[in-house]
């Protein structure tokens, strides 16, 4: 199913450029603005419901997943789609100014893939895939924070974000030539 590959290419990528972009990040950040922000876990999952679940080991978490397909009508004898879908990324921390600090970074590392990548087709050989990627866009995000306590003397903060993108593609079809 192509949902499912879409994500997965997006994530194999965006799991490619991890840590230079989050090094890139960390260093406009100095004195008590930085903070450590280390590789997350980066993989396609499964939105459906709205609900992610993750240890608190494996944070930070950041999943793709591709939710939606609609048909774009074309004059050509290609078969454009629009697949729409998320970004989303948890992490934890031992406070809530520092929780929040590292999900916006974190954002702010997904949304530069996007805007750098707005053109992935020149960045990924999908030449291997029955789809080529026309673009991929930026659509707008939610920052969302809680509290859990796992025990009574630790408290653990988790703040989330969700990125909604969008994928223009071209599908291999029977009428093509």
């Amino acid at each position: 199913m192509f949902q499912e590959q879409l994500a997965d290419l997006t994530a194999d990528h965006l799991r490619s450029h991890a840590e230079e972009y989050l090094d890139d990040l960390q260093a406009s950040f100095g004195g008590s603005d930085k903070i450590n922000l280390i590789v997350p876990q980066i993989s396609s999952i499964s939105l459906v419901g709205g609900v992610i679940e993750a240890e608190l080991e494996k944070l930070p978490l950041i999943g793709v997943d591709c939710l939606d397909k609609q048909i774009i009508p074309s004059n050509e004898s290609l078969f454009y789609s629009q697949y729409d879908g998320a970004i989303v990324g948890m992490v934890s921390a031992t406070d809530e100014q520092t929780a929040d600090k590292r999900c916006k970074r974190y954002q702010r590392f997904v949304e530069h893939f996007i805007n750098v990548h707005r053109y992935l087709h020149e960045s990924v050989a999908s030449n291997t895939k029955p789809f080529t990627i026309r673009e991929f866009l930026y659509m707008s995000t939610r920052f969302s924070g809680s509290m859990q306590s796992d025990q009574e003397d630790e408290k653990v903060w988790l703040a989330g974000f969700v990125t909604n993108v969008q994928w223009i593609t071209s599908e291999d079809g029977e009428s093509q030539h």
